[in-house]
């Protein structure tokens, strides 16, 4: 159940202030964020956070109220304050796996968390740092290099937040306490699908690279050129040298037969994977009987030649980017 105005208020002590998600954190409200971020998140929790009336293992809690006009509800965004003296990891592997190891230290480091939305109106609790469920959850240290540990909200917003909406969100928190850099260990997955280099393929950056997020640390001797040079060569295939080359097997055929019938929906000419990719997840996005009706009259082109066995014409690819 979403968190009406009401809700949010009735269950404190004075009546919070609630801030429009579309221009919370933007530039204009951050003329005061001048210093490090170890500065300005002292300033942010003062200015547009109240403090909980209670603690998780001895740490504060602050709660900014945002509200998202697009479907009327408040939702809480939670800022934890971890003291590295009570922590039980001190060191954080995240740095060390990124390449950060040779870092000092942080005394602190601070937890951004919008929890699931059955959550919202609950008190964390000494799980919440564990989980990896949360709508949102980055960490960043007092030196401002950070992680984004967790996004999980919904692709059109059904789920009361889009991915598009918190990531937007989290990246001008970045920008106005001045974090250093942000990591996140990209590994979207869809039925054994890795998004990350679908993306890739198809616009030539990740899903995160709207943001400014880049190849920073591969694995097993992958470097940056390395993981450029394969995604250059992936998009670049063209797609009458795919049906011939796996034109003399069954599902080759078939996967002509997927190829053809995309390219004569189009109305623009497809020439390559990356193209076709475009066009494949442009349709996804458009309402569900626009794309059957495409669909269906390219089926009806001469240039797709009908299977034997009957093979069901193809669904666009519905991804969770």
């Amino acid at each position: 159940m979403a968190i009406t105005i009401f809700e949010s208020c009735k269950k404190r002590k004075r009546v919070p202030a609630i801030f429009n998600i579309n221009n919370f954190a933007t530039q204009t409200s951050s003329l005061g964020f001048r210093g490090p971020f170890r500065e300005n998140i002292r300033l942010f929790l003062r200015e547009y956070a109240d403090t909980e009336d209670y603690k998780v293992q001895d740490n504060p809690i602050w709660c900014t109220l945002l509200l998202s006009e697009s479907n009327g509800v408040v939702f809480p965004l939670y800022t934890l304050e971890e003291s590295i003296k009570q922590s039980s990891h001190p060191f954080c592997n995240l740095c060390r796996c990124v390449g950060w190891s040779h870092h000092f230290v942080c005394k602190r480091r601070y937890h951004f968390i919008i929890p699931q939305h059955e959550k919202w109106i609950k008190p964390l609790n000494m799980d919440t740092l564990k989980r990896c469920d949360h709508i949102l959850h980055g960490v960043v240290h007092c030196n401002g290099f950070g992680h984004l540990l967790s996004i999980n909200g919904s692709k059109d917003g059904s789920n009361y937040l889009c991915e598009e909406q918190i990531m937007n969100l989290f990246d001008r928190l970045c920008t106005i306490l001045h974090t250093q850099k942000i990591s996140v260990h990209d590994v979207l997955v869809k039925r054994c699908m890795d998004l990350r280099s679908l993306h890739c393929v198809t616009y030539g950056c990740s899903w995160f690279g709207k943001w400014g997020y880049k190849f920073c640390h591969g694995s097993f001797g992958v470097t940056e050129h390395k993981y450029n040079r394969a995604i250059q060569i992936l998009s670049s295939l063209e797609l009458k040298r795919i049906i011939h080359d796996f034109g003399n097997t069954s599902r080759g055929r078939v996967i002509g037969k997927i190829i053809h019938l995309y390219m004569n929906a189009s109305d623009t000419q497809l020439i390559t994977i990356s193209d076709l990719l475009q066009f494949m997840l442009s349709l996804a996005s458009k309402p569900i009987i626009q794309r059957k009706t495409a669909l269906a009259l390219a089926a009806l082109s001469p240039n797709v030649v009908c299977c034997s066995n009957a093979v069901p014409a193809p669904q666009p690819w519905l991804v969770s980017l």
